[in-house]
């Protein structure tokens, strides 16, 4: 029960834990600049604004599942809506990707597709604290699309396609270190594979941020 967890005893889970409150944080900051930029594109800011929350609600239930001792039965129940709100994440990534390389309205068509292919992965396959891998897999295929898509548009010089594409390319790498489960720093504290992915998925959300800050900047505009 709930009202019996303690701080985990391990220092390198509370530091996941700590990580994935830094993410928590960064992420409302980032849903709240972008809504306050939907001035001439609200549908793309609603998109990335929920992307944005979704990360948020991740990475708080990450940080409850990570910084306190609990039953395994806690913990994998905190796993479902933690996994279905990464799974939504991916989604509406995708969803926003589609929206600067092929406009609103294909974007439209494809935001319910999405999300079933995004639940059907939640509902098919279970990922718990010691089985991400699945989670890593599904989100790759997503950031490929995205990064072929923002790559073109940046030799184009679309207003903040550099940006995504280093958001996507520091992502991949944060998908790349928890996959090998070997990184590790230590700071005046240990970081584990789990912290350092975090801290790498930091920089990438911030990048991600900036790009789609640019571009609702440019649609925003009066010259827009």
């Amino acid at each position: 029960m709930f009202h019996r967890l303690r701080i985990i005893q391990s220092p390198t889970e509370q530091m996941t834990a700590a990580t994935d409150v830094l993410i928590a944080g960064a992420a409302i900051a980032c849903a709240t600049g972008v809504r306050g930029l939907r001035a001439r594109a609200p549908w793309k800011a609603a998109i990335w604004t929920a992307a944005y929350g979704t990360v948020a609600t991740g990475a708080t239930l990450g940080a409850i599942a990570h910084g306190f001792e609990m039953s395994k039965a806690t913990n994998t129940r905190i796993w479902q809506p933690l996994n279905l709100a990464l799974s939504t994440t991916v989604a509406l990534f995708v969803v926003g990707t589609v929206y600067d390389t092929w406009g609103e309205a294909t974007a439209r068509r494809a935001l319910l597709p999405a999300l079933a292919v995004g639940g059907a992965f939640w509902k098919t396959i279970p990922v718990g604290q010691t089985e991400f891998w699945p989670f890593l897999i599904y989100q790759a295929a997503g950031m490929l699309l995205a990064l072929g898509s923002y790559g073109r548009l940046a030799l184009r010089g679309t207003p903040g396609a550099a940006w995504m594409v280093t958001g996507i390319l520091l992502s991949m790498a944060a998908a790349g270190i928890q996959a090998d489960g070997r990184a590790a720093l230590k700071v005046g504290v240990e970081l584990d594979a789990n912290s350092v992915y975090h801290l790498v998925q930091l920089a990438g959300i911030l990048a991600l941020y900036m790009g789609i800050r640019e571009s609702l900047l440019i649609e925003a505009s009066p010259e827009g």
